[in-house]
């Protein structure tokens, strides 16, 4: 079995396109356009970033809520949300959503969320695993993570991400 290691983030724009390894980004970010990804993050908007994990964002003040969640907000993830709430519905809502469905509907939106996203959330928070979920390489996320995640994607598709 191999084991994706979910160390770095690609990002266009600021929205996440990639996530995995350094490499596994250079190569989206190379496959994801017609340049050299030297000309692409100089003059496109591309980026390969550190992934910041759950400690990162426990421990210090510099990780915000937003960036630590919105990290995960792929397209996949964007594409999601608006396939149960229309963009009206999200621009409309209040800071945090809660005036957009009920917290059924993002509980049950959550069992939706692209595995790789799911992996890399469960990646970011190794640190904070107990031994024996390590030993059995257990999930290490729960459901309001999983809507935190959901939420940062309608925060970006608020500020006009698109999907």
């Amino acid at each position: 079995m191999t084991i994706t290691e979910y160390t770095h983030i690609a990002t266009k724009d600021g929205l996440t396109k990639a996530l995995g390894s350094h490499n596994a980004c250079f190569e989206r970010i190379q496959h994801s356009q017609s340049q050299s990804v030297d000309w692409a993050t100089k003059h496109e908007g591309w980026a390969i970033q550190e992934m910041r994990t759950r400690n990162d964002y426990l421990e210090k003040e510099s990780v915000s809520h937003e960036d630590y969640y919105g990290q995960f907000a792929t397209k996949t993830v964007l594409a999601l949300v608006l396939s149960r709430f229309s963009r009206s519905q999200i621009e409309n809502g209040d800071a945090n959503f809660n005036n957009v469905g009920s917290l059924r509907d993002w509980d049950h939106m959550a069992g939706g969320l692209p595995r790789d996203v799911l992996e890399a959330l469960s990646y970011s928070n190794w640190s904070t695993m107990g031994p024996s979920d390590r030993k059995y390489g257990r999930p290490r996320y729960s459901l309001h993570e999983l809507v935190c995640v959901l939420k940062a994607a309608a925060r970006a598709i608020k500020e006009g991400a698109q999907a």
